[in-house]
């Protein structure tokens, strides 16, 4: 018989293995379950691994990623276990990928355990509608129960992504007040001049520069914000990043990544890509109009839209009610640069509705 999926409690763990775990140990329990993958199992979840009297922790291998599910206490978690697996295998059968269909499983689960005893089938009609129910995925278990905290972005408006000190100086007088410094395949020594004088620069004209990966020097040289894709998130000292108060704006392009970010509670969610991009290769699909006003809806962090966004389709983006939308190929790679930045500054500018 193949096994899909396996969820047991961690006392049938102990049966199946033939031994015994420390319960209060974290890494016995992720021991354990590596073993279950080693005897051919594809997936494990466990449900319930460890609760506090705020939180609920789920712990999630498949060989390939692994990782702790935190999510609020409720008081349904028993029943709500007996539920998790078949909604994590009804979304896999759709067709989302496993760490996606675990997220939205278990969102399921706590915002059903919250609103009423009573489980309805999973749907599109009552899918996640809160924040409150978004569980957040850690490493470890120890990060799911020590979140950081970053004061949330305000006024970021058009949002503009550069790869030198140059375009900085090109760009800065149009009256563009947000930038992000993306320097890619440049040598440590120069890497630094570029971020020091680039923040120097931006202070000057009183703009916000976020350092894309390089914290330590966004540290080093007092930038303004760090901003991080999924893999730096990983690596990245966020607790040091938070202390020493910069912003933090975090990349995310599915449900499981979105989980990842909501652990952090970073200032700004970036979202994307919105339509087919060029900036760089992609392993996603678009999100689309429909997928941004759903995030809208669901986040309460503030949101900046990136990804194959022209002077064609912002409006389009601005009426989803994202506070910021991000811009590199539409303005870098236009032979009137400084005039398209221009334009997108005054559709910033307009009063926009925003779709409900």
């Amino acid at each position: 018989m193949n096994i899909d999926l396996l969820m047991p409690t961690l006392s049938e763990v102990e049966i199946l293995l033939g031994c015994s775990l420390d319960k209060k140990n974290f890494h016995a329990i992720e021991q354990g379950v590596s073993k279950l993958l080693a005897h051919g199992v594809p997936r494990v979840i466990i449900s319930n691994a460890h609760e506090t009297a705020d939180f609920s922790q789920d712990y999630w291998a498949d060989g390939k990623q692994k990782f702790w599910i935190t999510s609020k206490r409720n008081s349904h978690a028993t029943l709500s276990a007996s539920l998790l697996a078949e909604a994590i295998k009804s979304l896999i059968t759709t067709g989302y990928a496993p760490v996606d269909a675990v997220v939205m499983a278990k969102a399921y689960i706590n915002q059903n355990s919250r609103l009423s005893q009573q489980f309805e089938p999973l749907t599109q009609q009552n899918w996640l509608i809160s924040q409150e129910d978004l569980p957040w995925i850690t490493s470890s278990a120890e990060q799911g129960m020590q979140r950081p905290f970053f004061q949330k972005a305000i006024d970021l408006g058009f949002y503009l992504i550069v790869d030198s000190f140059a375009w900085l100086e090109r760009l800065l007088p149009c009256g563009i007040k947000t930038f992000q410094l993306r320097i890619k395949n440049k040598p440590p020594e120069m890497v630094e001049q570029e971020i020091k004088k680039s923040i120097a620069l931006a202070k000057k004209y009183q703009a916000k520069l976020f350092i894309n990966d390089y914290w330590e020097l966004a540290i080093k040289h007092n930038a303004y914000g760090v901003h991080l894709g999924q893999e730096d998130s990983l690596t990245a000292d966020i607790h040091k990043i938070s202390q020493t108060g910069l912003y933090l704006g975090v990349s995310t392009h599915c449900y499981y990544e979105v989980a990842r970010a909501h652990a952090l509670q970073p200032s700004y969610i970036a979202c994307g890509p919105i339509f087919p991009t060029t900036s760089k290769k992609m392993p996603c699909v678009p999100q689309g109009i429909t997928n941004l006003k759903y995030w809208r809806k669901l986040l309460e962090y503030p949101l900046v839209a990136i990804g194959g966004i022209s002077l064609d389709n912002v409006n389009d983006i601005l009426s989803c009610g994202v506070e910021s939308v991000a811009v590199i190929s539409a303005v870098l790679n236009n032979p009137h640069p400084e005039q398209i930045a221009k334009q997108f500054l005054q559709c910033f500018e307009k009063p926009v509705s925003v779709e409900a």
